[in-house]
């Protein structure tokens, strides 16, 4: 019997602003934190964690939906270690006051590498195709006992899926994966054109979002329990169009009992536990 409980709540996943909640029994990990402090402190109550229990902050890329919230200075004055790479952390320290704020107090952690870990559980960070200043990475979060392991892997903003990104996608128990917007919509949107453009080039379309989920099934040795699809816009995005792209292809796979929960704007998503 596997004896950690590990779980996963989006906390949120829009273009609005993204957090995402990852823990076991005696700690906790929390991915992005690009909303306010009033907010992600009453989604953590609601989930039943303490802030004592969070054990670090592990930012993707240096946008405001990320990485800007005011939870940050929350967080900072309850002494949570914040993880970033080099190059992150650069553009992270020049864009936010709060990562200024993070660093002084000698709280920022500059990851070097890809590999690390933080209260009992394994972090393998891997590179995402973005336009972010100083790059962007998805993060697989991972708890072994014995021969059996539980990971959740996460990967949002993604601007294209060459390059391999689906082999660092395999195997998860949950995937945490961007379907931002549906093509018909976002381009009879009202938004500028050169908006648009720049969505189409680094954000991931429901069907986009299903092509790399089909690579995904092509690879992996076992199925996930959940997907969760995330970064969802809300003008050019609906529930359904990306319930519809992805209960399909995963419906002719046989992959039934596999959960697809989306996340929400502004209330907290499932919690999947594994």
């Amino acid at each position: 019997m596997f004896d950690v409980n590990l779980s996963v709540r989006v906390l949120a996943g829009t273009s609005s602003g993204n957090a995402t909640l990852v823990w076991h029994d005696s700690a906790a990990l929390m991915v992005d934190c690009g909303l306010s402090d009033r907010y992600i402190s009453g989604a953590l109550q609601k989930t039943g964690i303490d802030l004592s229990l969070l054990k670090g902050v592990l930012i993707t890329h240096a946008h405001v939906d990320h990485a800007g919230g005011t939870f940050l200075k929350t967080a900072t004055e309850a002494g949570v270690p914040v993880f970033v790479s080099r190059s992150i952390h650069r553009s992270a320290t020049k864009r936010f006051p709060l990562m200024r704020e993070v660093k002084r107090r000698g709280l920022l952690h500059i990851v070097d590498g890809n590999e690390f870990s933080v209260a009992g559980i394994d972090i393998t960070t891997f590179p995402v195709p973005h336009d972010a200043p100083g790059g962007c990475v998805g993060y697989s979060l991972a708890v072994s006992r014995g021969r059996q392991t539980r990971t959740v892997t996460l990967a949002t903003d993604i601007g294209n899926i060459d390059n391999g990104l689906a082999t660092h996608l395999l195997d998860s128990d949950v995937l945490i994966i961007e379907s931002n917007h549906d093509e018909t919509m976002l381009m009879g949107s009202s938004r500028p054109w050169w908006l648009k453009q720049r969505i189409r080039r680094s954000h991931l379309s429901n069907t986009e979002c299903s092509s790399l989920i089909r690579a995904v099934m092509e690879g992996t040795s076992r199925r996930p329990v959940a997907i969760l699809p995330s970064h969802i816009s809300t003008e050019c995005n609906t529930h359904h169009h990306v319930l519809s792209e992805l209960r399909n292809l995963l419906d002719r796979a046989g992959w039934l009992e596999v959960g697809i929960h989306c996340s929400h704007q502004r209330k907290p998503g499932v919690i999947v536990r594994l």
